[in-house]
């Protein structure tokens, strides 16, 4: 098993995530802890690497994940769906903000231009949970390389950094959303 991930939710029950078998993708697994003891573990049944969990307040589990196809995925309240088919190119975030709506972010390397044509560009991406269904992927910022964002949830933002060098130094950047 590889690249676990590992959430916490009410009465010191959590869950984790992982990658079964060596490889650097593979079956994602998830298995949770509760009564003070490990239940048995849930394959999602779809193959994929770099996934992310998030346990909600009343403890159900989402998932986010690059697939083996290279899209991001999702797997929760509505089962498992495809967020986007642009490149997942980093472990995708999952996080609530203070209002309640799921966020996905994720880099990606490729964008598609108004004339319909993938091009190459380093972007970090999100997809949000509004009636019922994920948004379109939207812009959230330029970068200059490959990086892996990193979200926090307060009551009314949700806070997101990421390591970047457009100014020609390596920065940490940082914006928030105000839902």
């Amino acid at each position: 098993a590889g690249q676990p991930r590992l959430d916490g939710g009410s009465d010191g029950r959590f869950a984790l995530v992982y990658v079964a078998g060596e490889n650097a993708v593979g079956a994602i697994n998830t298995i949770s802890y509760a009564d003070a003891q490990w239940e048995s573990p849930s394959p999602v049944m779809d193959n994929g690497a770099r996934p992310d969990i998030f346990l909600d307040a009343q403890d159900e589990i989402h998932l986010a994940w690059c697939s083996d196809d290279n899209e991001v995925r999702y797997a929760g309240m509505e089962g498992s769906q495809t967020i986007s088919t642009l490149s997942c190119g980093s472990r995708p975030e999952i996080a609530r903000d203070g209002q309640g709506t799921l966020h996905i972010i994720w880099f990606g390397d490729l964008v598609v231009d108004v004339n319909g044509r993938t091009q190459p560009q380093n972007l970090l991406y999100e997809s949000t949970y509004t009636n019922n269904s994920w948004s379109d992927p939207a812009i959230i910022s330029y970068t200059s390389t490959a990086t892996q964002p990193s979200t926090a949830a307060t009551e009314s933002n949700l806070h997101l950094v990421w390591h970047n060098t457009l100014s020609g130094e390596i920065d940490i950047a940082y914006t928030s959303f105000v839902p």
